[in-house]
Formats: structure tokens, C-alpha cells, sequence
């Protein structure tokens, strides 16, 4: 089978039910992305070439372009999944090539080493009308979690009475299910900045990337980042950082620790901690959302 086939059959399967559920809308798109990426490298190459030389040079050319340590991984943990995706009878692959990450010299991740976002870049950005940028720094959410909420909806969704995030569905993990709080002076403020109804933030990762691109701000995952460094730099409880970034907790002791479950409590901590940003550069509202 050519590459390009096996690509077609590949992200015409992602929609299917795996055996953790059906994959969230934002993963289908992502892992489409790089199956794309690939595909267009490796176009009508019969999977059975598609050994370690070519892929060496195909992660030579994703190097060359600039990508992100985490694209260049993704891009090829995806191009693996394609070739053996190809199943005998017996579910058994047809192609079985071993791909050796040494000779591929693949980046290696570093979370120490990845970018995070300072209060000038946020700054930066909603002076450039970049409302996802505040949005993602304020809430510490992942880009996935945020370009699927919707108004007052039963699954993911912001209240915008409460200023009260609900993570019920785009899930990465079972410890990313939870509700968010927003300090009440960046409620005011998103408030103002959003429809009415339907989707809270209408873009697509392209777009979004394209508008970080333009006022030359970092990545969004850099806004995550930047959200945990202020929760930790005014000091809030560990359990209650965790609850709200949807991490999963370490240690026995944990699941005994009620602060995260005591609404006041919460409510006062999310206040105390702040945004780490100032919201005065911008006076009048931005257009909303596109």
C-alpha cells in the first residue's frame, strides 16, 4: 500500500470508537495535521520503503523548517502509527519496520527547556487584540480545552454569571475533568470581549497559531506554563493548583486534602493569587471573538 492511501484510511479512523473512547474533536484535528505532514513528504512511497534512511531525512526536513521538538515527535509518533496501521487478518501489521530514534536523531522534549510566557508577552498580545492569549494565561488551560468551550453549554463551557469554567469532555486526562475560576476583575474584562452565545472562541488552531505568529508572542502552551509559575510564586496550596490545572494528584495524602473542594476557600485563593497581568493596557473592549 502507498503512503498516501494508508494516510486517507488513518485519519478517516480517528473519528471511530478506541477502546478509551472516541478521541476529542481538537486530537482528531492535531493527529490530522501531522498525518498530513507526512503524507505529503512521503506522497505515493509504498509503505514497505518508508524504513529509517527515509524517515531520517523526512525528520531532517521538519528540523529545517523550524518546527517545535513536540511537532517533530508528534509528526513522527503519527507517521509510525500510519505504516503499522495496516493490519493483517489477524490484526498483526503488514509493514513492521522498526524505527531506531537514535539514527533518526529526534529532538528530544525538555519541559525545563520549553518556552513560558512572561507578563509582557501577554501584555503584548492583548494590546494586539490577541483575546486568547489573556484567556489561556489566565486560566492555565490547554489550547484543546479552550477552542472547545462554548456559552452556558452542557458540556464544555464558560459561565459567564460565575466566571466559571467547565472541563466535562475535552479530556487529556480523567484528572483534567474540572471547573475553573477566574479572578473577578478578568471576568469583567472577558465579559465584555465575547459573544453572547455559542462558541466562546471562534478560531481554529491554525488561526490561532497565525495570530501569535503576528504579534510575535510565544506558543499557547507557554501561557500554561506562565499561569502555574504565578500560582506557585504567590504560593497557593498544592492541591488546589493542581484542581485547577487538571493535574493528577502525587501522593496518598492528596487524596484526603478537601481545599480544592471547598468553594470559598477557592474562590478566595483565585483572588489572592491574581492574573499576573496588567488588563490596562487595552480601555475599550476588543472586537469579539472571531
Amino acid at each position: 500500500m502507498d503512503f498516501h492511501t494508508a494516510t486517507s484510511n488513518y485519519i478517516s479512523s480517528l473519528s471511530g470508537v478506541r477502546r478509551r473512547g472516541v478521541l476529542s474533536a481538537n486530537s482528531q484535528r492535531l493527529y490530522a495535521a501531522y498525518a498530513r505532514k507526512a503524507s505529503a513528504h512521503f506522497l505515493d512511497t509504498d509503505l514497505s520503503l518508508v524504513k529509517n534512511g527515509r524517515v531520517k531525512a523526512f525528520v531532517e526536513s521538519l528540523r529545517a523548517e523550524g518546527l517545535s521538538p513536540n511537532t517533530i515527535v508528534g509528526t513522527v509518533g503519527v507517521l509510525k502509527a500510519i505504516v503499522s496501521s495496516v493490519k493483517t487478518e489477524d490484526g498483526e501489521p503488514v509493514y513492521a519496520q522498526k524505527f531506531d530514534v537514535e539514527f533518526l536523531a529526534l529532538p528530544i522534549i525538555r519541559p525545563t527547556e520549553q518556552t513560558c510566557a512572561t507578563s509582557a508577552d501577554v501584555e503584548r498580545a492583548i494590546a494586539s487584540g490577541v483575546l486568547i492569549v489573556p484567556f489561556l494565561a489566565a486560566t492555565g488551560l490547554r489550547i484543546s480545552e479552550a477552542l472547545a468551550l462554548s456559552i452556558d453549554d452542557a458540556g464544555d463551557s464558560y459561565d459567564p454569571a460565575s466566571g466559571t469554567i467547565h472541563i466535562r469532555k475535552t479530556l487529556k486526562t480523567q484528572s483534567a475533568k474540572r471547573s475553573i475560576l477566574l479572578p473577578d476583575n478578568f471576568k469583567l474584562w472577558l465579559n465584555g470581549r465575547i459573544p453572547s452565545s455559542g462558541k466562546l472562541l471562534r478560531q481554529t488552531y491554525q488561526q490561532v497559531h497565525a495570530a501569535l505568529n503576528a504579534a510575535d508572542v510565544p506558543k499557547p502552551h507557554a501561557y500554561r506554563r506562565f499561569r502555574v509559575t504565578v500560582l506557585r510564586r504567590h504560593r497557593m496550596q498544592e492541591d488546589v493548583l493542581r484542581s485547577q490545572l487538571g493535574h493528577s494528584k502525587t501522593s496518598i495524602t492528596d487524596q484526603y486534602s478537601y481545599a480544592a473542594d471547598d468553594a470559598d476557600f477557592l474562590r478566595s485563593e483565585i483572588e489572592r493569587c491574581g492574573l499576573g497581568f496588567s488588563l490596562e493596557s487595552v480601555n475599550n473592549p476588543t472586537e469579539k471573538s472571531q
